[in-house]
């Protein structure tokens, strides 16, 4: 991407690095660090620094981390019912937080939607503050899938009204998401970026694309 690296942030809640050789402003949230927030709520969040190499993840043998995350998994409704309540204290409001966005202050908010409420309730929160433009990219079909629950498409509705605007990945994502929710989708294309540093052989059979 031809994207100034200095002009683009993330504000993720996974315990995860990203991996960019190019762009390097990002703030991690996890639930632990909120319940760390109980006690010392100026410490929540912390800005992180990414991995300058592409993993291939889909490749990694198996480790006791990904069989606990399996097993977890199988309890995703208790998992949600309890983030959505330790968010609810509104403990990620940390100083560093707020000091990170200060120096970035934000023109547009992009928000990816998701099955929790928190994030969009963050969203707008941080929208208001930095008078930020306020963007939805619908990625996937979680919105109109028949198993979300109308509780989510109900604070999905709310979001979207609030929004200057909404994006959608692909036609056929436009197509559904401008049905249901009656508004102008446009098109982002997610691009795709092949690096040499990637080894391709095993998954192309051939070198022309």
């Amino acid at each position: 991407s031809d994207w100034d690296h200095d002009n683009l942030a993330q504000i993720y809640f996974q315990d995860e690095i990203p991996e960019s050789n190019k762009f390097h402003k990002f703030f991690r949230i996890r639930d632990v660090d909120v319940i760390k927030g109980f006690f010392n709520k100026e410490q929540v969040g912390a800005e992180i620094k990414a991995l300058p190499e592409i993993q291939l993840h889909h490749i990694e043998k198996f480790t006791f981390k990904n069989n606990l995350i399996g097993f977890l998994k199988k309890f995703e409704t208790a998992k949600i019912f309890i983030r959505e309540r330790l968010y609810k204290y509104g403990l990620w409001r940390s100083k560093k937080l707020f000091n990170w966005l200060d120096d970035f202050n934000p023109d547009v908010i992009i928000l990816l939607p998701c099955n929790y409420e928190f994030i969009y309730d963050i969203s707008k929160e941080i929208a208001k503050k930095y008078n930020s433009k306020h963007f939805i990219y619908f990625t996937d079909d979680f919105l109109i899938n028949k198993n979300t629950s109308t509780r989510y498409k109900k604070k999905a509705r709310e979001v979207i009204e609030f929004s200057d605007g909404c994006f959608a990945i692909s036609e056929a994502m436009q197509r559904e998401y401008r049905s249901i929710f009656n508004k102008k989708i446009n098109i982002l294309i997610n691009p795709i970026s092949f690096e040499k540093k990637i080894k391709l052989n095993y998954l192309l059979p051939t070198k022309k694309i």
